[in-house]
């Protein structure tokens, strides 16, 4: 049975490109008495399954990224208001009116985004999308309590918000890629004793920076199979053409990638097995022939390595309402158990 709950605690957990302590604690608790625990100097958590070293035994990564989108703090000025700059891809028409809070050094604090009123703007200003730079911070405070309080550098996230909408789909910020971290947790809860593989999950950081943490997780071991698990496009929305993504559907099942990210035999044994287990796939080449993931990077590294990307379908990426399906995760979970299993 999935664990909602826990989901909804990693949704709502700030953790930032760069900042992703808290969310890396969460994963620890989550795994630890079920794997061996380390982290790397960028601050990866890695979970080894069946630690013991063999020259025989099959050795598998399986990775995703925990950090999301959010913002830093740049600037405070005499009346008060927080400045921001974006970490990561952010869309800036999502910005005005939402809720977010700073993580400061021992407390979290709410503000609002504000923006010049409608009725006052003039020509462009109507029409050009808003970036970090027409917007700023209001926390209701003045400016001597906002600068005891916030410092330069601090991260901001959006306000926690994960429900669940109809009966399958949650929306929440941090759907990329904190639904991959739980699927790595949902994988070790219910994988099954498997003698023969090394199995290795990675909880990595900083990807929406320049997929910082997936470089470094993937130099540290030599390995046979790396799976990345990452948030996909869906195009069941007005304005996504499958032209682009491909016909990518919620509710529909795990989407494998084939592009030039990831091998090509690799692939066809990941679909074979999900058509063994009847199981859910979709098939995106990806908005790009190359990037996107971390699957691009981790490819690239040492002599290189046999790579995949399995997504789940997301709406609304990189905003703070998300929307991902219960059941394709459910589907992925499945997927990379019996993977595991026949590799």
């Amino acid at each position: 049975m999935m664990d909602i709950d826990f989901l909804f605690q990693l949704l709502n957990e700030s953790g930032v490109s760069g900042n992703e302590l808290s969310v890396l604690n969460l994963c620890r608790e989550r795994v630890a008495d079920k794997s061996e625990i380390s982290y790397d100097r960028i601050g990866n958590l890695f979970a080894k399954i069946n630690s013991k070293e063999s020259d025989t035994a099959t050795r598998i990564l399986i990775e995703a990224h925990i950090d999301e989108i959010g913002f830093q703090v740049t600037y405070i000025d005499n009346e008060g208001y927080v400045y921001i700059r974006p970490c990561g891809g952010i869309d800036g028409a999502t910005l005005i009116g939402s809720f977010v809070d700073i993580q400061c050094r021992n407390e979290s604090l709410t503000g609002v985004v504000g923006r010049k009123p409608v009725h006052l703007m003039k020509g462009d200003e109507k029409i050009k999308m808003p970036d970090c730079d027409a917007v700023w911070i209001d926390t209701g405070f003045d400016a001597e309590a906002v600068k005891a309080k916030v410092r330069v550098g601090d991260y901001v996230s959006f306000k926690p918000n994960a429900i669940i909408l109809g009966k399958n789909r949650i929306t929440s910020k941090a759907i990329d890629n904190r639904v991959g971290a739980f699927i790595l947790t949902q994988i070790i809860d219910k994988l099954p004793t498997i003698s023969d593989k090394q199995i290795t999950l990675a909880f990595t950081t900083q990807e929406e920076l320049g997929c910082k943490g997936g470089v470094v997780a993937a130099c540290g071991e030599t390995y046979d199979y790396i799976i990345c698990i990452d948030a996909a496009f869906s195009s069941d929305v007005p304005d996504i053409s499958p032209r682009v993504v491909g016909d990518i559907r919620l509710g529909e099942g795990a989407v494998v990638y084939r592009n030039g990210d990831v091998d090509r035999n690799f692939v066809e044994q990941i679909l074979s097995v999900a058509q063994n287990y009847n199981l859910k796939n979709q098939l995106s080449a990806n908005y790009a022939a190359s990037g996107g993931t971390n699957t691009r990077n981790m490819q690239l590294t040492g002599s290189g390595n046999v790579t995949a990307t399995i997504g789940y379908p997301v709406r609304y990426m990189h905003t703070p309402v998300g929307m991902a399906d219960l059941r394709d995760i459910d589907t992925i979970v499945k997927l990379i158990i019996h993977i595991l299993e026949e590799l």
